[in-house]
């Protein structure tokens, strides 16, 4: 559904000269503005709707109607849209959110959302999703006919966010990114701040596992990803970067020796890094500045102990899951 507020308005920009020649609205720049949009899924119970998206506004410019009306494509030279609060349920059923399948050829030359503030909530259990003051520019976004909606379709963009928050469906942990910026000019990533937060301190964190397990708390500061295909690692869940500098690192581990240890056959470190489904190509990882603090309660201890290492440097070089390395 789809509503729209009182102020809401569509209008035709006026005439444009052009070397004395008057061109007509509807082939030049025709302008559609809407206020006060509601957009809401499709849900048996009114007031429990899976999707809720409340928009200041919506700006339609540089409409090329006679291509619409005579070709029945749709041409659009840019939207925008304002300060947007988006709600989403999970899970939802398939009815409710159903695949949208383009009627026409649509062209975008760009595409802003401006402002947007996202929340995504699932009912039964505590994952959760947030996205505070996020900023999207989609550029030449085209969708042919019969074609379904996809993010996919997304090739070229510009994003930024003064806050994310991610909550697993465990609840253990809360991952918290601070200023994020991508730009596919810049071709980087880059990240004022990544949190790993315990909700959990260190013993009520321990003991919520059979077995022992390791607590870790974290914070990686002014973070860059070089050469960073935003789009292209997103389809592929793969990593691919020239160089990723870290320029601080505060790192804190706590594991209880008096719990439980479950005895397994683990993989090595490149076992892992080869069994990862997506591709890794990373050709060194610097880290500027850490500290690592590491803590343990032995089994016949009556206090933890820990160990520090202060003002790390590092440089890790090469780090990859290309199967040609696995015989050297």
């Amino acid at each position: 559904g789809i509503e729209l507020g009182r102020s809401s308005s569509a209008h035709l920009v006026e005439p444009h000269q052009i070397k004395g020649a008057v061109l007509h609205p509807l082939i030049v720049n025709a302008g559609i503005h809407l206020e006060g949009v509601k957009i809401y899924s499709k849900q048996r119970q009114e007031d429990n709707h899976a999707l809720e998206a409340d928009i200041e506004s919506v700006k339609f410019k540089g409409i090329n109607l006679a291509r619409a009306i005579i070709r029945h494509d749709i041409h659009i030279g840019t939207v925008t849209i304002s300060n947007s609060i988006i709600k989403v349920r999970i899970p939802f059923s398939e009815d409710a959110l159903p695949p949208v399948v383009s009627p026409l050829n649509i062209g975008i030359g760009r595409i802003l959302f401006d402002k947007v503030n996202l929340e995504m909530k699932n009912d039964s259990t505590s994952q959760y999703l947030s996205v505070k003051d996020g900023v999207l520019k989609v550029y030449d976004f085209s969708l042919g006919r019969k074609d379904t909606l996809f993010p996919e379709k997304i090739e070229l963009f510009d994003l930024e966010a003064r806050e994310l928050i991610s909550v697993p469906e465990d609840n253990m942990y809360t991952y918290i990114v601070k200023e994020m910026n991508y730009s596919p000019s810049s071709n980087a990533l880059v990240i004022d701040s990544l949190r790993i937060q315990p909700n959990y301190t260190d013993y009520d964190f321990t003991s919520r596992y059979n077995y022992q397990m390791t607590r870790i708390e974290a914070i990686f500061s002014h973070v860059r990803i070089n050469d960073f295909n935003c789009n292209g690692n997103l389809k592929s869940l793969g990593l691919m970067s020239s160089y990723i500098e870290i320029g601080g690192m505060d790192l804190k581990l706590f594991r209880d020796k008096r719990i439980d240890f479950r005895h397994l056959d683990k993989p090595s470190l490149l076992d892992m890094l080869y069994g990862y489904p997506g591709k890794i190509r990373i050709d060194s990882i610097g880290l500027l500045n850490g500290d690592l603090t590491f803590t343990l309660h032995a089994e016949e201890a009556n206090e933890a102990g820990s160990i520090s290492v202060n003002k790390i440097n590092a440089k890790i070089l090469n780090v990859t899951n290309d199967t040609i390395y696995k015989t050297e």
